[in-house]
């Protein structure tokens, strides 16, 4: 791109860099309303121009401060109030190293050589000091976004391939066009409102959510290689102050745990969040076992900020670690859900059915327990990420909790083993009375050797167990 001046009578042209990036690039809202970035060598352009035509003035002003002014050759020469503007060989107003000292009203004015009639129209201008700041939204999956009420979030452009180079790309609203970027060879960069920004990886960032950002996105690229637009939605759930229903393929942990009325400073760890997931954003919500809808508690972001909505602030706190620690128990009989969103698009969810019970209850199972103030709460490991089905409920830790009620399953063994080692004694007795008398009769069955040999005793136990008892029946034949 080229701008050109003239000082007495010298015509200086400067050829300057090419921008590869849409980010210090000049965005408009409308033709009339502009936003520059500060540092930068920004392009402002005349909204009374009307390219391709013939002018033999046009004028650039800041109040009453004139900034610039071109002159057709034959009617006189232009100007520049300072090195730091110039104008362009389209009448763009151009300003170096813009400073918060550039926000303001500007005026262009145009006299076309065919009418010799002044037209001019004004253009906001606002200096933006920094590239707004978002936190990624949490996926679902490929093309199914989620985002929070009240923060800033950045949505990916789906249709876009990283380091392609790009002559323009669209986002659109339910048909509606909220950003454009737009190579400057080929256009200018737009937003519908200061609601939108566009990211330099061509994803759309949306200040400040609300419930109405709810809907279905496109976004359209147009690839500088071969200009053949492809385009790709993503739809777009705003959380809060509800969680969306999830599918029983989603839940992959189920878990009941005893705990007692009142107690608190209890720490719930997400049974759906793995060690390699820290980066992850967690939720936390409340619900019950009757339905599928679910209360934000609050979440972590996968930035490490951590919030807690303001109707449940007070009763809980979110960890660092994406725990959620209870400071007190009085409430129903609940189910605290866990949903993790991983880095790459995919929704784990986890849930704990809280039951209260009267202080000093000391009722206890294989699959809950009694815990103690401060205590923390860790589902054993699970294979649920391999692919396995997920189950219904697994065992708390007992590093913390202590052991419930032992299942009676030895006792059959003991008892088995008990008769085993009886029968054994008494076959061995058996066959050392069939010893001594063999050696008594040993004359005897040499002297007659037509006598029948004597047949050995046989001998037959059986056992019964009533009420935890043993019962062993010995009978010889």
């Amino acid at each position: 791109m080229a701008s050109w001046t003239e000082r007495r009578g010298v015509v200086v042209v400067e050829i300057l860099p090419a921008r590869s990036t849409q980010l210090h690039v000049s965005t408009y809202l409308s033709p009339n309303e502009v936003i520059i970035h500060k540092g930068h060598t920004q392009h402002i352009r005349c909204p009374s121009f009307i390219k391709g035509e013939r002018v033999s003035l046009v004028f650039w002003f800041k109040g009453e401060q004139l900034l610039a002014r071109y002159t057709h050759p034959k009617v006189g020469s232009s100007y520049a109030s300072s090195d730091r503007y110039r104008m362009s060989h389209s009448h763009d107003l151009i300003i170096s190293q813009v400073d918060l000292q550039d926000q303001g009203e500007y005026v262009c004015s145009v006299v076309p050589s065919a009418t010799g009639l002044q037209r001019r129209q004004s253009v906001s201008v606002t200096v933006l000091t920094d590239v707004p700041s978002f936190k990624e939204a949490m996926y679902r999956k490929a093309g199914d976004a989620c985002v929070q009420r009240n923060q800033t979030h950045h949505i990916q452009c789906p249709s876009y391939r990283e380091g392609e180079s790009v002559s323009l790309v669209f986002w659109f609203k339910g048909g509606q066009l909220i950003a454009r970027f737009a190579n400057p060879a080929v256009g200018t960069n737009f937003i519908s409102s200061r609601h939108y920004w566009m990211s330099s990886s061509h994803g759309l960032v949306i200040n400040h959510v609300q419930a109405t950002d709810c809907g279905e996105y496109v976004c359209g690229v147009v690839p500088r290689a071969t200009g053949v637009q492809r385009k790709g939605s993503v739809r777009v759930t705003v959380l809060d102050p509800e969680f969306p229903i999830v599918g029983d393929s989603e839940v992959v942990n189920k878990t009941s745990l005893l705990l007692e009325r009142g107690q608190g400073h209890v720490k719930l760890t997400c049974p759906a969040l793995r060690m390699d997931q820290q980066a992850a954003t967690v939720y936390w919500s409340l619900g019950n076992e009757e339905t599928m809808d679910t209360s934000i508690i609050g979440v972590q972001f996968s930035d490490g900020e951590a919030m807690v909505s303001d109707d449940y602030r007070g009763n809980y706190n979110i960890t660092d670690g994406g725990s959620l620690v209870l400071n007190t128990l009085d409430m129903p009989t609940s189910r605290f859900w866990c949903h993790v969103f991983t880095d790459q698009p995919g929704l784990f969810c986890a849930y704990y059915d809280i039951t209260k019970t009267d202080p000093g209850s000391t009722t206890e199972s294989a699959t809950s327990g009694k815990v103690d103030r401060s205590d923390e709460i860790i589902p054993q490991e699970s294979d649920f990420y391999k692919g396995k089905a997920p189950y219904d409920s697994i065992a708390l830790s007992p590093a913390k909790i202590p052991g419930g009620s032992a299942v009676p399953v030895l006792v059959p063994v003991v008892c088995l083993l008990a008769v085993l080692g009886f029968f054994i004694l008494v076959k061995r007795g058996i066959r050392n009375e069939d010893a001594k008398s063999g050696m008594q009769t040993q004359d005897e069955s040499e002297a007659n050797q037509s006598a029948k040999p004597r047949e050995p005793a046989s001998v037959a136990a059986k056992w019964t167990e009533k009420g935890g008892v043993v019962i062993v029946t010995v009978t010889s034949r």
